[in-house]
């Protein structure tokens, strides 16, 4: 670093500028994942410095040094107070050897093996480098089609995806941060029902969102006549019995019969699009995905239709549509440090940030190292599509004194997303007479108009999950996950997490100035901290039911509401909207289909919903993030003992799993007075020694960790999918070890002592409603899903 900061004394003198002020997570954050270290690990720049070399290196593409001079001071003082902060890549490499300062790409994948592992190598290239990539499976043949060259048959997009998600999984080893990846496919692809399957087993491309390309001509189709049958047989899953084709040009209807393999399992004699819309709504209910890309109204915004074609994917959270080798950079403006009094913004300030902002952001297509020539052709020479977004709306609405779920809210949002692009458009229209027009220009809506535009595309409302905590600010234009919370932050000298409390400031304030007695303001306050929302908190007084008014979290926003919401920006953005529509755990899967409906009907670009708690338990990681809680903390500072138990005579229930190695029996051990599982004793048919030392020592640490007080869903939550290059398929899913077979085991367990009104019946068939959980593997704690994906509020991890 010791050239950034000598360069940085011929731009810019160091000590003459503002010190930027982070909040101590902001701080530990950038520590963590941004700060650049030695070979041995050690940080050798300061969170100043680290500003410094990115507004220095952003600054390189103006060419005058006067000017370069000027605006490498502006970019930095954006950043440092916490006006405007670029996407992640920016921050960790701009200034550095590596360069690539880019969040969003879309790879082509062509029906040709060439292509495809072309693709992968080149998201091995994007995202050893932090960024992310959407890919579009349309155009692979389906399961079973003859290959003329081998004779052979193909297996499918899903197989293809498997390879793509396997090869994140290897780079995430050496690279930036955690890869992440959008899958679509077409709602026309005769794969697409085990496309929609295919994430039943979450333990399959957890580097993966996937989506469905719908058009409208399908999704009016739907709403004439549900009944309608595809016209296209699946044969790859068997799901029906009937195929049919229709002659678009006759309307001649060719129909033949096959017979289902009874391997494939059962399905319905005739599939229909209320068949499909059904199943695409149940399984996002189930586990939050398939998310929808509404593909027609995404082309409505696409200037350059004509230039390059039909867009068919996004970046992973959904909020850039791109053409193949597209590439964006994003950064987000915080909201809140524009409100001056009352109900008001300071427009005049946001419209010179906003003007800074897109320089800044043309700056980094222009200095911006690709990782492919394809990428940086498409970038920088046909498109130079920028991404400037928002966040800590949430925050501003407080500060404002307006509800979230309210008329007044969402006319804001249409009001400042309008003033934003507009803005930006004004500003980058001043730029191509500066600098010159995208490439595409010509061939474009706006060279069609004679309009100069040096920027294709221009705003975005993307997820701000680490840069909001560098700005302490609410993400994106979410409201809040909760008013209270904890963070688990991992202490670097004893390898022990501290637990410490979360308020929002603009929550803690009102509070502190409300008029309502010292009782009640604590009361307030212990209430956010054990259940996150104040909506239940029980008061007649007209102040409390002032703050529940104002003071709403994501859960106590209904759905339509938060659809109003994105629908209020989409409106305006030059691209989409990454939100999550948040169900609470009690809703139905006709509220999925509801808020998918709406969603089209309000001319969203895409959707995604998410009801809480529906991965708790079956991707292998922990429930998604829950609010503080006094007793989690007096737990986290004190170890209990192990309970004892000398009874001679307890209970326990064996059953039985195959494995790789054989038939593994488990019993398990009941106390029944406290209503507990204390033991765990497992026996393999034909162990050899080592296999069998081993399932005893993790029986003994399981039997341990239940009497110290965990549950038994605790001890599946470390074991299940554990992995080993032994894996074999079971009626229980993929086992994958010996230790995740004993985590299978336990759920068999679990799932006999399930009450019967935990089963659901669905397409026929009695099925039991287990449930999903997230947990953030750099510190441990709980998720939140928000944006369009998984966010740790404590270290700041995001999985996009």
């Amino acid at each position: 670093m010791t050239k950034i900061i000598e360069e940085s004394k011929a731009i810019l003198n160091l000590d003459d500028l503002i010190d930027p002020v982070f909040s101590s997570n902001a701080t530990e954050v950038l520590k963590k994942r941004y700060l650049a270290k030695d070979e041995e690990g050690q940080l050798i720049e300061t969170p100043k410095e680290m500003l410094v070399r990115v507004a220095i290196a952003v600054a390189k593409a103006e060419e005058d040094p006067g000017t370069k001079h000027m605006w490498a001071r502006i970019f930095y003082e954006m950043m440092a107070d916490g006006v405007f902060i670029p996407n992640s890549p920016t921050l960790m490499n701009a200034g550095r050897r590596m360069g690539m300062l880019s969040a969003c790409f879309v790879l082509p994948v062509e029906d040709n093996i060439d292509s495809i592992f072309n693709s992968v190598k080149a998201t091995a290239l994007v995202q050893k480098a932090g960024g992310g990539t959407g890919f579009s499976f349309n155009d692979l043949r389906p399961n079973g089609s003859i290959v003329k060259s081998s004779g052979g048959t193909t297996a499918g997009p899903l197989s293809f995806i498997d390879v793509f998600s396997q090869a994140t999984t290897a780079i995430q080893q050496g690279a930036f941060r955690r890869g992440a990846n959008m899958g679509i496919l077409k709602i026309d692809h005769p794969d697409i029902i085990d496309f929609i399957k295919a994430k039943e087993d979450l333990s399959r491309w957890q580097n993966y969102n996937v989506s469905i390309s719908v058009t409208d001509e399908w999704m009016k189709a739907l709403k004439k006549d549900p009944l309608d049958l595809h016209e296209v047989y699946h044969s790859a899953w068997g799901c029906g019995e009937l195929w049919q084709k229709t002659d678009r040009e006759t309307g001649e209807l060719t129909v033949r019969s096959f017979k289902p393999s009874e391997e494939i399992g059962f399905g319905w004699r005739h599939w229909t699009l209320g068949d499909t819309w059904n199943l695409i709504c149940e399984r996002a209910w189930s586990t939050g995905e398939p998310g929808l890309f509404f593909r027609d109204k995404a082309n409505v915004k696409n200037v350059l239709l004509d230039s390059c074609g039909p867009i068919e994917a996004t970046n992973p959270c959904g909020e850039q549509p791109l053409h193949p080798y597209d590439s964006c950079t994003l950064g987000s403006i915080n909201l809140s440090k524009f409100h001056v009094e009352d109900k008001e913004l300071d427009w005049s300030s946001l419209e010179s940030t906003v003007e800074s902002a897109v320089r800044f952001l043309d700056n980094v297509v222009e200095v911006n190292n690709y990782p492919l020539p394809e990428i940086s052709k498409m970038s920088k020479d046909t498109s130079r599509r920028i991404g400037l977004g928002v966040m800590g709306w949430a925050d501003l609405l407080f500060a404002m004194e307006i509800p979230y779920n309210s008329e007044t809210a969402r006319n804001l949002a249409d009001r400042i997303q309008d003033f934003i692009t507009t803005t930006a458009e004004h500003y980058s229209e001043s730029l191509a007479h500066e600098k010159g027009t995208f490439g595409a220009w010509k061939t474009s809506s706006y060279g069609k108009a004679q309009r100069s535009m040096r920027n294709a595309f221009h705003t975005t409302v993307a997820p701000t999950g680490t840069i909001s905590i560098i700005a302490n600010c609410s993400g994106g234009i979410e409201p809040l996950y909760a008013l209270s919370f904890k963070r688990e932050v991992m202490s670097d000298s004893d390898g022990y997490f501290t637990v410490m409390e979360e308020h929002n400031p603009y929550w803690k304030e009102a509070v502190a100035k409300a008029d309502i007695s010292n009782g009640m303001q604590s009361a307030l306050l212990k209430h956010a901290i054990q259940h996150g929302s104040i909506q239940d908190f029980d008061s007649n007084d007209l102040e409390v039911e002032k703050l529940k008014k104002l003071f709403v979290t994501s859960h106590d926003v209904s759905p339509n509401d938060h659809i109003d919401m994105q629908a209020s920006w989409q409106r305006r953005v030059s691209t989409s909207v990454s939100k999550t529509i948040n169900l609470s755990k009690s809703s139905k899967v006709q509220d999925v289909k509801d808020a998918y409906m709406r969603a089209y009907d309000k001319d969203c670009v895409g959707i995604t919903v998410y009801r809480d708690g529906c991965r708790e338990g079956k991707s292998g990681m922990k429930q998604p993030m829950k609010v503080f809680s006094v007793k989690e903390i007096q737990k986290a500072k004190s170890i209990p003992l192990p309970f004892n138990y000398n009874d001679e005579m307890l209970p326990a229930t064996r059953t039985r799993i195959k494995t790789q190695f054989g038939n593994l029996h488990v019993t398990i051990v009941r106390d029944t007075q406290n209503d507990k599982e204390i033991e765990v004793f497992a026996q393999l048919g034909k162990a050899g020694d080592l296999i069998a030392a081993d399932i005893e020592a993790i029986c003994r640490l399981s039997s341990k960790l239940l009497r110290l007080g965990c549950t038994l869903d605790d001890v599946i939550d470390q074991l299940e999918y554990i992995g080993t290059t032994h894996i074999m398929p079971s009626e229980y899913g993929k086992i994958t070890s010996m230790p995740d077979a004993l985590a299978k085991a336990m759920k068999k367990y679990n799932n006999h002592k399930k009450d019967i009104d935990l089963k659901r019946v669905t397409n026929g068939k009695e099925r039991t409603e287990s449930e999903y959980g997230v947990a953030c593997p750099s510190c441990g704690a709980k998720l939140s899903f928000q944006e369009g994906c998984m966010k740790c509020q404590g270290c700041g991890y995001s999985a996009c």
